[in-house]
């Protein structure tokens, strides 16, 4: 009796050091479990869009980035801008393929940097294979003095990439490592718009599907507005008053100079004619672009790239007050008419420099 009674008392110490030790399991999988169960909410609040923001252009973030790869499912395209909203309000990519009999497409968005868009055509030319890449130069040449780095236009553009591989490569390029998770997720990045504005989360979801999904007409990346030009007034505020901002620098710095050769690189690697655009703003609202361009010329020049500059020398004939939109802004963008006008003298620099040799 006493034999047994020991090896029960055995048997049972045994049983329990046995639940000590896989309490911690038990926890560990419970971890697991929320942890589980946190990443499908937002990757279903993410795929619903619950949390994008309704602005319509940030909305086309992301139809141009669907739009593209639902087009490159059936073709190609020949000519690709890259850049910032200097291009997609500048160039009208309709009335740029009938000038030159090349299909366009402008895959840019609001205030990148030349390294965004480098990583952004990484990724197009793994869909298509251009024969001209176009990079307009606003976010090559322009510094903005004494700001830090902006994650916000990065993150946007992050976001709305498609390819989660080359996302996950470029990653850390283009954000601290806190702004990494933010960066994937409309819903970690905007989710205070619960409780600050309520209300649009109701409206996002159907904005987002009306510009996105519903519109199916002919899209090319554009942003190009049916604007009228400058009134009397607003060409009074810029003669009297110059650039509302005087933070507004040119030149080029050292990240932006690699990023260009990086661009420079792929685009030769793959075959492709690397085009410099840089579409024209109000000279009042540009102040000290000659020289900036000066300062950035002897490195760009080394690389032997076609510069198409509208804004240096500025052709006052050409590009008057009705070509830019009626507003009093440090960075001006294009009226219809002075879309068209641009993409006029692009299509013939690139028929006359890059498709006729």
């Amino acid at each position: 009796m006493g034999k047994n009674k020991n090896n029960n008392s055995r048997k049972n110490t045994r049983q329990k050091g046995t639940g000590k030790e896989r309490a911690p399991e038990h926890l560990v999988a419970k971890l697991i479990a929320v942890a589980a169960i946190a990443v499908a909410a937002v990757a279903a609040t993410d795929h619903n869009r619950l949390f994008v923001t309704d602005e319509y252009y940030k909305l086309l973030s992301y139809k141009r980035w669907e739009t593209f790869y639902r087009t490159t499912d059936h073709g190609n395209y020949d000519i690709l801008l890259i850049g910032n909203s200097h291009v997609y309000n500048g160039i009208n990519p309709d009335y740029l393929s009938q000038r030159t009999g090349k299909s366009c497409f402008i895959l840019a968005d609001a205030s990148l940097s030349v390294k965004d868009n480098y990583f952004a055509l990484e990724e197009a030319l793994e869909r298509c294979r251009p024969k001209v890449v176009v990079l307009e130069t606003f976010g090559l040449l322009h510094v903005d003095v004494g700001k830090g780095s902006n994650t916000k236009p990065s993150s946007l553009a992050f976001n709305a990439r498609r390819n989660a591989w080359l996302k996950l490569g470029s990653m850390f390029s283009l954000f601290d490592v806190e702004d990494c998770l933010p960066a994937w997720s409309t819903t970690l990045r905007n989710h205070q718009t619960m409780l600050q504005s309520p209300e649009k989360m109701k409206e996002a979801p159907a904005k987002y599907r009306g510009v996105v999904e519903a519109d199916r007409r002919p899209y090319h990346g554009e942003y190009v507005r049916y604007a009228t030009g400058m009134t009397d007034s607003t060409v009074a505020l810029y003669d009297s008053l110059g650039s509302p901002d005087d933070s507004l620098c040119w030149g080029i710095r050292d990240e932006a100079m690699k990023y260009l050769r990086k661009t420079a690189e792929l685009c030769q690697s793959r075959k492709i004619r690397l085009v410099l655009l840089t579409v024209p703003m109000y000279p009042p609202s540009a102040p000290g672009y000659a020289e900036g361009r000066a300062r950035a010329e002897e490195g760009i020049a080394g690389l032997g790239l076609p510069w198409l500059d509208l804004q240096q020398p500025y052709d006052t004939a050409t590009f008057t007050p009705d070509c830019f939109e009626d507003n009093y802004t440090k960075t001006t963008h294009m009226s219809y008419r002075g879309s068209l006008l641009a993409s006029e003298l692009l299509g013939q620099f690139l028929a006359t420099n890059i498709f006729i040799r």
